[in-house]
Protein backbone atom coordinates (compact mmCIF):
# COMPACT_ATOMS: atom_id res chain seq x y z
CA UNK A 1 0.00 0.00 0.00
CA UNK A 2 1.85 3.07 -1.27
CA UNK A 3 1.37 6.64 -0.13
CA UNK A 4 2.16 8.72 2.95
CA UNK A 5 0.69 8.29 6.44
CA UNK A 6 1.26 10.86 9.19
CA UNK A 7 1.11 9.64 12.78
CA UNK A 8 -0.01 12.68 14.73
CA UNK A 9 -0.56 13.88 18.26
CA UNK A 10 -3.61 15.90 19.24
CA UNK A 11 -4.18 17.67 22.53
CA UNK A 12 -5.20 14.40 24.14
CA UNK A 13 -1.55 13.55 24.82
CA UNK A 14 -1.79 15.67 27.98
CA UNK A 15 -4.26 13.23 29.53
CA UNK A 16 -1.55 10.55 29.46
CA UNK A 17 0.90 12.43 31.67
CA UNK A 18 3.35 11.38 33.05
CA UNK A 19 3.65 8.60 30.45
CA UNK A 20 3.80 11.09 27.58
CA UNK A 21 6.15 13.61 29.18
CA UNK A 22 9.06 11.95 27.35
CA UNK A 23 7.15 9.88 24.81
CA UNK A 24 4.88 10.52 21.84
CA UNK A 25 1.45 9.12 22.61
CA UNK A 26 1.76 6.59 19.77
CA UNK A 27 4.79 4.97 21.45
CA UNK A 28 2.64 3.69 24.34
CA UNK A 29 2.00 -0.05 24.45
CA UNK A 30 -1.35 -1.81 24.54
CA UNK A 31 -1.38 -5.53 23.97
CA UNK A 32 1.66 -6.88 22.15
CA UNK A 33 2.59 -3.78 20.15
CA UNK A 34 2.80 -0.03 20.58
CA UNK A 35 -0.12 2.03 19.29
CA UNK A 36 1.94 3.36 16.40
CA UNK A 37 3.06 -0.12 15.38
CA UNK A 38 -0.57 -1.20 15.03
CA UNK A 39 -1.27 1.74 12.73
CA UNK A 40 1.82 0.98 10.66
CA UNK A 41 0.64 -2.61 10.25
CA UNK A 42 -2.68 -1.31 8.92
CA UNK A 43 -0.89 0.45 6.05
CA UNK A 44 1.87 -1.88 4.81
CA UNK A 45 4.22 -0.31 2.31
CA UNK A 46 3.26 3.26 3.18
CA UNK A 47 5.84 5.92 3.95
CA UNK A 48 5.35 7.10 7.53
CA UNK A 49 5.81 10.64 8.77
CA UNK A 50 5.82 11.54 12.47
CA UNK A 51 4.14 14.57 14.00
CA UNK A 52 5.21 15.29 17.56
CA UNK A 53 5.48 18.17 20.04
CA UNK A 54 8.41 20.48 19.30
CA UNK A 55 9.88 19.61 22.70
CA UNK A 56 10.24 15.96 21.70
CA UNK A 57 11.22 16.52 18.07
CA UNK A 58 15.03 16.31 18.56
CA UNK A 59 14.70 13.18 20.70
CA UNK A 60 12.45 11.46 18.18
CA UNK A 61 14.84 12.33 15.34
CA UNK A 62 17.76 10.94 17.33
CA UNK A 63 15.85 7.74 18.04
CA UNK A 64 14.87 7.26 14.39
CA UNK A 65 18.47 7.86 13.35
CA UNK A 66 19.70 5.32 15.89
CA UNK A 67 17.21 2.77 14.54
CA UNK A 68 18.20 3.72 10.96
CA UNK A 69 14.61 4.66 10.17
CA UNK A 70 14.41 7.27 7.43
CA UNK A 71 11.12 8.96 8.29
CA UNK A 72 10.47 12.72 8.29
CA UNK A 73 9.46 14.43 11.53
CA UNK A 74 7.07 17.39 11.51
CA UNK A 75 7.12 17.84 7.75
CA UNK A 76 5.59 16.16 4.74
CA UNK A 77 6.70 17.02 1.23
CA UNK A 78 4.26 14.65 -0.45
CA UNK A 79 1.36 15.96 -2.52
CA UNK A 80 -1.16 14.11 -0.34
CA UNK A 81 -1.18 12.20 2.94
CA UNK A 82 -3.45 10.44 5.40
CA UNK A 83 -3.17 11.75 8.97
CA UNK A 84 -3.94 9.19 11.69
CA UNK A 85 -4.46 9.95 15.37
CA UNK A 86 -1.78 8.25 17.49
CA UNK A 87 -4.37 7.62 20.25
CA UNK A 88 -6.56 5.50 17.99
CA UNK A 89 -6.69 1.79 18.76
CA UNK A 90 -6.43 0.54 15.22
CA UNK A 91 -6.83 -2.92 13.69
CA UNK A 92 -5.31 -4.10 10.43
CA UNK A 93 -8.63 -3.99 8.57
CA UNK A 94 -9.07 -0.29 9.39
CA UNK A 95 -6.65 0.40 6.56
CA UNK A 96 -9.29 -0.96 4.23
CA UNK A 97 -12.02 1.24 5.72
CA UNK A 98 -10.03 4.50 5.79
CA UNK A 99 -7.81 4.47 2.75
CA UNK A 100 -4.84 6.62 1.87
CA UNK A 101 -6.26 7.36 -1.58
CA UNK A 102 -9.42 9.36 -2.09
CA UNK A 103 -10.86 12.86 -1.82
CA UNK A 104 -9.94 15.14 1.07
CA UNK A 105 -11.98 14.28 4.17
CA UNK A 106 -11.78 14.48 7.95
CA UNK A 107 -12.97 11.45 9.93
CA UNK A 108 -14.13 12.33 13.43
CA UNK A 109 -15.63 10.69 16.51
CA UNK A 110 -17.58 13.42 18.27
CA UNK A 111 -15.06 16.28 18.08
CA UNK A 112 -11.92 14.10 18.01
CA UNK A 113 -10.10 13.74 14.70
CA UNK A 114 -9.48 10.05 14.02
CA UNK A 115 -7.99 10.56 10.58
CA UNK A 116 -7.74 13.22 7.89
CA UNK A 117 -7.00 12.80 4.20
CA UNK A 118 -5.42 15.99 2.88
CA UNK A 119 -3.76 17.08 -0.35
CA UNK A 120 -2.44 20.14 -2.11
CA UNK A 121 -3.30 23.43 -0.42
CA UNK A 122 -5.11 21.63 2.41
CA UNK A 123 -1.97 19.68 3.27
CA UNK A 124 0.20 22.77 2.95
CA UNK A 125 -2.05 24.58 5.45
CA UNK A 126 -1.28 22.17 8.30
CA UNK A 127 0.53 23.82 11.22
CA UNK A 128 3.15 21.27 12.28
CA UNK A 129 4.03 23.27 15.39
CA UNK A 130 0.65 22.65 17.04
CA UNK A 131 -1.36 19.59 18.14
CA UNK A 132 -3.61 18.60 15.25
CA UNK A 133 -7.24 19.25 16.15
CA UNK A 134 -10.47 19.74 14.22
CA UNK A 135 -10.41 23.52 14.50
CA UNK A 136 -6.84 23.68 13.16
CA UNK A 137 -7.53 21.60 10.03
CA UNK A 138 -8.77 22.99 6.70
CA UNK A 139 -12.54 23.05 6.20
CA UNK A 140 -13.11 19.86 4.21
CA UNK A 141 -15.91 17.30 4.27
CA UNK A 142 -16.38 15.80 7.74
CA UNK A 143 -17.53 12.23 8.34
CA UNK A 144 -18.53 10.75 11.70
CA UNK A 145 -17.05 7.32 12.40
CA UNK A 146 -17.03 5.05 15.44
CA UNK A 147 -13.46 3.93 16.07
CA UNK A 148 -12.01 3.47 19.56
CA UNK A 149 -9.78 6.28 20.80
CA UNK A 150 -7.89 5.97 24.08
CA UNK A 151 -8.42 8.93 26.40
CA UNK A 152 -6.55 8.10 29.62
CA UNK A 153 -3.71 5.81 30.78
CA UNK A 154 -6.12 3.38 32.41
CA UNK A 155 -7.73 2.78 29.01
CA UNK A 156 -4.45 1.13 27.95
CA UNK A 157 -4.66 -1.25 30.91
CA UNK A 158 -8.38 -1.92 30.47
CA UNK A 159 -7.98 -2.87 26.80
CA UNK A 160 -4.76 -4.83 27.30
CA UNK A 161 -6.17 -8.38 27.78
CA UNK A 162 -8.37 -8.12 24.69
CA UNK A 163 -5.53 -6.63 22.65
CA UNK A 164 -3.14 -9.44 23.62
CA UNK A 165 -5.71 -12.02 22.53
CA UNK A 166 -6.50 -10.17 19.28
CA UNK A 167 -2.86 -9.64 18.31
CA UNK A 168 -1.91 -13.19 19.23
CA UNK A 169 -4.10 -14.37 16.34
CA UNK A 170 -2.17 -12.08 14.00
CA UNK A 171 1.41 -12.35 15.25
CA UNK A 172 1.61 -15.66 17.07
CA UNK A 173 1.76 -19.19 15.75
CA UNK A 174 -0.52 -21.05 18.14
CA UNK A 175 0.91 -24.26 19.55
CA UNK A 176 4.40 -23.73 18.12
CA UNK A 177 7.19 -23.92 20.68
CA UNK A 178 10.17 -22.77 18.62
CA UNK A 179 12.33 -21.74 21.57
CA UNK A 180 14.05 -24.05 24.03
CA UNK A 181 11.62 -25.76 26.39
CA UNK A 182 13.44 -27.58 29.20
CA UNK A 183 12.27 -30.80 30.78
CA UNK A 184 9.97 -30.12 33.71
CA UNK A 185 7.97 -27.32 32.08
CA UNK A 186 4.19 -27.69 32.37
CA UNK A 187 1.98 -26.14 29.69
CA UNK A 188 -1.82 -25.98 29.94
CA UNK A 189 -3.64 -25.10 26.74
CA UNK A 190 -0.66 -25.59 24.46
CA UNK A 191 -2.75 -24.56 21.46
CA UNK A 192 -2.81 -21.02 22.90
CA UNK A 193 0.95 -20.76 23.48
CA UNK A 194 3.67 -19.45 21.19
CA UNK A 195 7.35 -19.49 22.17
CA UNK A 196 9.48 -17.65 19.60
CA UNK A 197 12.95 -18.74 18.43
CA UNK A 198 15.72 -17.99 20.90
CA UNK A 199 13.41 -17.90 23.91
CA UNK A 200 14.08 -20.19 26.89
CA UNK A 201 11.57 -21.70 29.30
CA UNK A 202 13.38 -23.40 32.18
CA UNK A 203 12.44 -26.26 34.55
CA UNK A 204 9.53 -25.83 36.91
CA UNK A 205 7.77 -23.18 34.85
CA UNK A 206 3.97 -23.40 34.53
CA UNK A 207 2.27 -21.75 31.57
CA UNK A 208 -1.52 -21.69 31.86
CA UNK A 209 -3.09 -20.62 28.59
CA UNK A 210 -6.50 -22.19 29.07
CA UNK A 211 -8.18 -18.81 29.63
CA UNK A 212 -6.06 -16.77 27.20
CA UNK A 213 -2.97 -16.92 24.98
CA UNK A 214 0.64 -16.65 26.11
CA UNK A 215 3.19 -15.16 23.70
CA UNK A 216 6.88 -15.42 24.68
CA UNK A 217 8.93 -13.42 22.20
CA UNK A 218 12.43 -13.89 20.76
CA UNK A 219 15.27 -14.10 23.24
CA UNK A 220 13.05 -13.93 26.33
CA UNK A 221 13.91 -16.16 29.31
CA UNK A 222 11.45 -17.57 31.83
CA UNK A 223 13.40 -18.55 34.95
CA UNK A 224 12.67 -21.68 37.04
CA UNK A 225 9.40 -22.03 38.95
CA UNK A 226 7.74 -18.98 37.39
CA UNK A 227 4.03 -19.15 36.59
CA UNK A 228 2.46 -17.34 33.64
CA UNK A 229 -1.29 -17.11 33.13
CA UNK A 230 -2.75 -15.92 29.85
CA UNK A 231 -3.48 -13.63 28.21
CA UNK A 232 0.12 -12.48 28.66
CA UNK A 233 2.88 -11.16 26.43
CA UNK A 234 6.60 -11.36 27.32
CA UNK A 235 8.70 -9.13 25.06
CA UNK A 236 11.98 -9.70 23.26
CA UNK A 237 15.01 -10.31 25.51
CA UNK A 238 12.97 -9.85 28.67
CA UNK A 239 13.43 -11.98 31.79
CA UNK A 240 10.73 -13.33 34.08
CA UNK A 241 12.62 -14.02 37.29
CA UNK A 242 12.66 -17.09 39.57
CA UNK A 243 9.30 -17.86 41.14
CA UNK A 244 7.51 -14.93 39.51
CA UNK A 245 3.71 -14.99 39.24
CA UNK A 246 2.50 -13.31 36.06
CA UNK A 247 -1.29 -13.17 35.99
CA UNK A 248 -3.73 -12.47 33.17
CA UNK A 249 -3.76 -9.25 31.18
CA UNK A 250 -0.04 -8.51 31.51
CA UNK A 251 2.22 -7.14 28.78
CA UNK A 252 5.97 -7.00 29.35
CA UNK A 253 7.86 -4.95 26.76
CA UNK A 254 11.31 -5.71 25.35
CA UNK A 255 14.40 -5.87 27.59
CA UNK A 256 12.66 -5.92 30.97
CA UNK A 257 13.34 -7.83 34.20
CA UNK A 258 10.20 -8.79 36.10
CA UNK A 259 9.69 -10.66 39.36
CA UNK A 260 7.10 -11.01 42.12
CA UNK A 261 3.38 -10.80 41.31
CA UNK A 262 2.07 -8.86 38.33
CA UNK A 263 -1.56 -8.69 37.26
CA UNK A 264 -3.30 -6.79 34.44
CA UNK A 265 -0.41 -4.40 33.96
CA UNK A 266 1.73 -3.04 31.14
CA UNK A 267 5.48 -2.81 31.70
CA UNK A 268 7.11 -0.49 29.18
CA UNK A 269 10.29 -1.47 27.39
CA UNK A 270 13.60 -1.24 29.28
CA UNK A 271 11.74 -1.18 32.62
CA UNK A 272 12.42 -3.37 35.64
CA UNK A 273 10.30 -4.70 38.49
CA UNK A 274 12.46 -7.44 40.02
CA UNK A 275 11.31 -7.39 43.66
CA UNK A 276 8.77 -9.80 45.13
CA UNK A 277 6.03 -7.19 45.67
CA UNK A 278 2.72 -6.91 43.85
CA UNK A 279 2.00 -4.74 40.80
CA UNK A 280 -1.55 -4.61 39.56
CA UNK A 281 -3.70 -2.62 37.13
CA UNK A 282 -0.81 -0.30 36.33
CA UNK A 283 1.39 1.05 33.54
CA UNK A 284 5.03 0.93 34.61
CA UNK A 285 7.68 3.16 33.03
CA UNK A 286 11.04 2.96 34.81
CA UNK A 287 12.75 5.37 32.44
CA UNK A 288 10.51 6.89 29.73
CA UNK A 289 11.82 6.13 26.27
CA UNK A 290 10.78 6.39 22.64
CA UNK A 291 10.58 2.58 22.29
Amino acid sequence: MAGHVVLFEDEGYRNFYPLTLNNPVYSLRCGIRMLGEKIQAAYPGATFVYHVRKLLEPFLKEYLSYRKIESPVNECKAEKALFVNGRALWCEDFGQNIRIEGPDKVFVKDSTVIAARLSGANLAAVDWNQPITLDRLPKVEKIEIDYPVLKFPWNLVQQNPKEIAREFKILGRPGELEGKIYEGVHILGKENVYVAPGAKVTPGVVIDAEEGPVFIDKGAKIFPNATIEGPTYVGKKSAVKIGAKIYEGTSIGPVCKVGGEVEESIIHSYSNKQHDGFLGHAYLVFAPRLT
